[in-house]
């Protein structure tokens, strides 16, 4: 009889999608198509961690991702599969201020972002005041008590 090969399936743990109950929709789908089957583990880890963690293994999966180097340095040969779904990443402001639409923009801010996420090089690289939470509803409670200015985010995560 062949022998299944069980791949561990790294995942950024972000609310309504990869959640470690493993009730998020991104989720349900790996668990029915590849788990119940035997062909894989899903572990859901913080952002960071699930980064980490994928970095240290040499044939595993990572989600959700992308093989685009503005956001990812993936040193081996990767391969990416039809993505389950799509996240742009926007810039929430406070109600009553004004829209922030570039990285320009947020200069002299201070911006919120989730620690771990990969938001591209281009922003990651801009001198910009970043603030790190680990949760979007952290970001959301920052902004309404005026300590950040803005918070990036991406939708339909957010």
């Amino acid at each position: 009889a062949e022998e299944k090969a069980l791949v561990k399936i790294y995942a950024l743990n972000i609310p309504g999608f990869h959640q470690t109950d493993h009730k998020g929709i991104y989720d349900l789908k790996i668990e029915e198509s590849l788990v119940r089957s035997g062909y894989a583990q899903l572990i859901v880890f913080p952002p960071e961690r699930a980064d980490l963690a994928f970095k240290d293994c040499h044939s595993c999966c990572y989600s959700p991702a992308n093989n685009q180097t503005e956001f990812y340095d993936f040193e081996d040969l990767v391969v990416a599969s039809d993505p389950m779904g799509s996240a742009k990443a926007y810039i929430f402001t406070a109600e009553g201020m004004p829209a922030l639409k570039s990285i320009a923009d947020l200069s002299g801010k201070k911006v919120g972002i989730r620690q771990g996420m990969h938001y591209g090089k281009r922003l990651t690289m801009s001198a910009i005041d970043f603030h790190r939470v680990t949760t979007i509803e952290m970001n959301i409670k920052k902004l309404t008590a005026g300590r950040i200015d803005a918070f990036i985010a991406y939708a339909p995560d957010v």
